[in-house]
Order: structure tokens, then C-alpha cells, then sequence
């Protein structure tokens, strides 16, 4: 399928509107932050006679790579190729990382950028068959990530943790469950 292109500018009426690369300055709120960002060799639609300029779908995918590039995050094209490569779809995706289909969807087609955070998440997903494995794993383990306090930072050699001083610990370990949370002390000792 061809993309026609108009070739009548809007505002001066004339047959004068090529396709034409530019560089342009743009800027984008995320994060609560406007972010100033350059986008180069943009494809638009120039008015040779009045010089209005008129974006194209094309235009839209450039300025969107160009601001996810300045914000460090993933393109739209890279969650896609992704996601397509581990042979998931979109609803199973959206399972793995407790997030809606319609997210995937939006940060697939770029009409929404995902969080810093989901984009944590997605790179950790597709980078790690172990945090993939662990998704799965723990699919229906709601306590895993609950509360655990303990008095004293610990330090972990070879797996185990020590102390200085071989002492009684407890965790205080808080439960989800139908009325609030569950409160039990785990005791243990630690050797030093």
C-alpha cells in the first residue's frame, strides 16, 4: 500500500508542498518535567511558497524516537520486536508484568510512553530468563514482596547472611488476606 501524499498546502492554497527532511526543536512534559530535545532529519510535508509545515505519520514516529531517545527509554518498535521475539502476545505480556493489555498496546504503537518504572521492567523482562522465570513462578504467590522488618541491616557472604554478633532476629511478616493483613514473628538466629 502507497501513501499518497497532498501536495496542496492548507494555508496558501497552492500546489507547492514537498516531503522534506528538518531539524527541528520540540519538548515534551513526562515525569512532571518539561523536556527540551532536538529531532533530527524529521520527514514533513514543507510549503515551498509560504513555508507552513505540516506533519505526516512519519513525522510523528521520528519525534516520538527522538524524545524516547533523550528520555532513555525504550522505543515503541523495540517493546514490539521484543515481545515478538520471546513468541508472547500482547494479553500475555501484559500478564507477566501485572499490567494491562491496553498499556502493552499503547507502548507498542506510541501513543503513550510507559513509566520509568514499567520501562525497568520491561528491560529486565526481555534481558532476563531469570526475572521472566520468577514472574512466572510466583504468578500466584501474593506474598512474595510483602513487609519483612528486620532490626539490624544485615551483610551476605557465599548466600547466608551474618552478623557481628550471633543474636536471636525476628521478621515481622505481613500477610494480604480477605479482611487486611496477617501479622506473624518469624524468630531465627544469626551466626556471627
Amino acid at each position: 500500500m502507497t501513501k499518497t501524499i497532498p501536495t496542496r498546502c492548507p494555508d496558501c492554497r497552492n500546489n507547492s508542498l514537498k516531503l522534506t527532511l528538518v531539524n527541528f526543536e520540540s519538548s515534551i512534559k513526562y515525569d512532571g518535567i518539561i523536556h527540551a530535545f532536538t529531532v533530527r532529519d524529521c520527514p514533513v510535508l514543507k510549503c515551498h511558497s509560504c513555508s507552513a509545515i505540516l506533519h505526516t505519520t512519519d513525522s510523528h514516529d521520528s519525534i516520538d524516537r527522538a524524545a524516547r531517545n533523550h528520555l532513555g527509554l525504550l522505543h515503541s518498535s523495540q517493546i514490539r520486536s521484543n515481545r515478538k521475539l520471546l513468541g508472547l502476545k500482547q494479553h500475555e505480556l501484559a500478564e507477566q508484568l501485572r499490567v494491562s493489555a491496553e498499556s502493552i498496546s499503547r507502548w507498542e504503537t506510541g501513543r503513550v510512553m510507559q513509566s520509568r518504572s514499567s520501562d525497568l521492567l520491561l528491560r529486565l523482562y526481555f534481558e532476563s530468563p531469570i526475572v521472566r522465570q520468577y514472574t512466572t513462578r510466583f504468578e500466584n504467590d501474593i506474598s512474595i514482596g510483602c513487609a519483612v522488618k528486620l532490626a539490624k541491616q544485615l551483610t551476605w557472604t557465599n548466600g547466608a547472611a551474618k552478623t557481628s554478633n550471633p543474636i536471636r532476629w525476628s521478621a515481622t511478616i505481613h500477610r494480604p488476606n480477605d479482611h487486611g493483613f496477617d501479622s506473624y514473628t518469624n524468630p531465627f538466629k544469626l551466626v556471627g
